[in-house]
């Protein structure tokens, strides 16, 4: 397959489901996304985390903006 999947976990906490993060070996291509501002209340520091391979989150690191305030 030569695409990426991209999974946002952001309600996670709330599912009451496991997450996919547990299965990140058995599909290289899949980035699974989570958020402390839903369930912890920390929307203001805006801190969110990716999971994947080395090879999708390197090419990530070199891509991503910084984030901006407005």
């Amino acid at each position: 397959m030569n695409c990426i999947v991209v999974i946002d976990e952001a309600y996670i906490d709330f599912s009451g489901k496991k997450s996919w993060i547990y299965r990140l070996d058995e599909f290289p291509n899949l980035v699974v996304m989570q958020t402390f501002s839903k369930a912890r209340g920390m929307a203001g520091i805006r801190l969110g985390m990716a999971f994947g391979s080395k090879e999708i989150l390197t090419i990530l690191n070199r891509i991503k903006l910084p984030y901006k305030h407005q």
